[in-house]
C-alpha cells in the first residue's frame, strides 16, 4: 500500500549537468503520489546560503515558469533573507543574506515542472554557496530523501560550474507527520556532498528547524 499511496519522490528530468555561468534547466518532478495523501498539505522550499558570510552577492537563482501538472500554487510565500517572488510569477534568490530561504504551499498535480536559472561562482575562503529544493509536509519539515539536508536537488558552488545533484525519496524514514515509509526512487548519478558543503549549511539548516520546532 506505502508504494501506491507515496512514491513522492520525484523523477527529476535535468537538461545539463553542470551549473555553469547562466546555465538553464529545465527540471521535472513526478508527483502523482502527493495528490490526496494525508502528510499534506505541501510546500515547495528554496534555500540558497552564502558560503563566504560576507554577503557578497555573488551566486543569483532563479526559478520561473512553474506548472503543477493539473495542480495549483496557493496562498502567499514566506520569505527570509534575499527571496523574493512568489510560484505563480517566478522565484529569485541571491547570497546577499547569509541564509535566503523561500516557501509557499501548492496543491500538487502529477508533476511538477520549472525552469532554474543559476549565476554563480565560487567564494574566496573555499566553503561554497550551497543551493537546495525540499518539499515540506503538512508539519513543515522535509519530505526524507537520500539527499543531504533532505533535498530533491542541491548544487554547491565549489567551482564556477558546479553538478545540480539529483535525489529521491528515502523509503527508511517516515515523514514528520509518523506515516509509513515512502518508496526510494533514486535518479541520476548522485555525487556525495563535501564537508565543506556540510559545515556551511548544517548551522542554518538546524536553526531552522530549532525554530519551526
Amino acid at each position: 500500500m506505502t508504494s501506491n499511496l507515496f512514491a513522492a519522490a520525484v523523477a527529476v528530468s535535468l537538461a545539463g549537468a553542470a551549473l555553469a555561468h547562466g546555465a538553464t534547466f529545465q527540471i521535472s518532478l513526478d508527483t502523482s503520489t502527493l495528490p490526496g495523501h494525508p502528510a499534506g498539505p505541501f510546500s515547495i522550499a528554496f534555500q540558497l546560503t552564502d558560503g563566504s558570510a560576507t554577503n557578497d552577492g555573488n551566486t543569483t537563482v532563479v526559478l520561473d515558469q512553474f506548472t503543477f501538472g493539473g495542480g495549483s500554487a496557493n496562498g502567499l510565500p514566506s520569505l527570509i533573507g534575499s527571496a523574493t517572488g512568489s510560484l505563480s510569477t517566478s522565484v529569485t534568490l541571491v547570497d546577499t543574506m547569509f541564509f535566503s530561504y523561500f516557501v509557499e504551499s501548492f496543491t500538487p498535480g502529477n508533476t511538477l515542472s520549472f525552469r532554474l536559472t543559476a549565476n554563480g561562482g565560487a567564494d574566496a575562503g573555499g566553503v561554497p554557496d550551497l543551493f537546495a529544493l525540499s518539499i515540506l509536509d503538512g508539519n513543515g519539515f522535509e519530505l526524507p530523501t537520500t539527499g543531504a539536508f533532505d533535498a530533491f536537488l542541491l548544487s554547491e558552488w565549489t567551482t564556477s560550474n558546479p553538478p545540480l545533484a539529483a535525489y529521491g525519496s528515502d523509503n527508511t524514514r517516515l515523514p514528520d507527520v509518523g506515516l509509513p515509509a515512502p518508496d526510494i526512487t533514486r535518479v541520476g548519478e548522485v555525487p556525495e556532498p563535501s564537508t565543506l558543503m556540510l559545515a556551511c549549511g548544517a548551522a542554518a539548516i538546524l536553526a531552522l528547524r530549532a525554530r519551526r520546532r
